[in-house]
């Protein structure tokens, strides 16, 4: 019969009740393995579905845009004469320094009533301005930069690029959630995605900014256009938290726009 200090040492050493794997090893080994799944799904659907969308002729690219920008619960504040063909004027504008911006969009400009200072490009090129920042736009260079940069964004075909990440984010998620059983693993592969896409967006904006000081330098010779606008969302309402935001933080912007000013 075993004494007590031998059936310590029995339990401890026994091969059927102890594994001789690190748990710590066989956990990153599964992590390991979950990242080239989601690497090689996403990037896959990616491809694909970027296959599809350069195949796709002006027309289908159209549809598509319209399709997939819901304007219908987007109320447009009434405009005078002289408001409209300001718009128009400085799109145009834009559009005589641009030969190579696609010609898929009427890229219409409205104003919409919203208490943040914002202008945002609908994926049908559609640009909406919200009254709070269109208020302030008192000079024409300060105008062009805005819509200068929603532009770039439509020519950077932006929407479409968006269109194809959530599919392949969307299919990857949805694997995990049907496979993953009892193991939320579907919600961590989620949130890593979705700080994935903040450096992105951050690239994205700051390729707009990059596209409107071009312009603004074609068409004015400076930037102070640009520079007034960010001075001007760097007084109230705009989301300065630089990691966990979708823009640059307005100190870079403004850097970049005195540095090359």
């Amino acid at each position: 019969m075993l004494n007590e200090e031998d059936a310590i040492r029995a339990l401890v050493y026994d091969n059927v009740n102890v594994t001789e794997e690190n748990p710590m090893k066989e956990l990153m080994k599964v992590l390991f393995q979950v990242f080239i799944y989601v690497v090689i799904a996403y990037f896959s659907i990616f491809f694909l579905t970027g296959i599809v969308l350069h195949n796709m002729s002006d027309s289908q690219q159209v549809w598509l845009e319209n399709a997939i920008a819901d304007t219908s619960f987007v109320e447009t504040l009434k405009l005078t004469d002289t408001e409209k063909e300001r718009l128009i004027r400085v799109r145009d504008e834009i559009l005589q320094r641009d030969s190579d911006f696609p010609k898929t969009s009427a890229l219409d400009i409205e104003i919409i009533e919203h208490p943040m200072k914002n202008a945002l490009c609908y994926p049908n090129g559609n640009i909406y301005i919200t009254d709070s920042l269109y208020k302030y736009l008192t000079t024409d260079e300060m105008l062009t930069f805005v819509i200068a940069h929603e532009m770039a964004h439509y020519k950077n075909r932006d929407h479409l690029m968006n269109l194809r990440k959530n599919i392949a984010s969307n299919c990857v998620i949805l694997s995990f959630a049907i496979l993953g059983g009892d193991v939320p693993i579907d919600k961590l592969v989620s949130s890593s995605l979705d700080l994935a896409d903040m450096k992105y967006s951050k690239r994205k904006e700051a390729l707009a900014d990059k596209y409107a000081a071009r312009i603004l330098k074609r068409i004015y010779g400076n930037l102070d256009g640009g520079i007034q606008v960010i001075e001007i969302l760097k007084q109230g309402d705009y989301d300065e938290s630089d990691f966990f935001s979708t823009h640059p933080s307005l100190e870079k912007r403004i850097m970049y726009l005195k540095k090359n000013n």
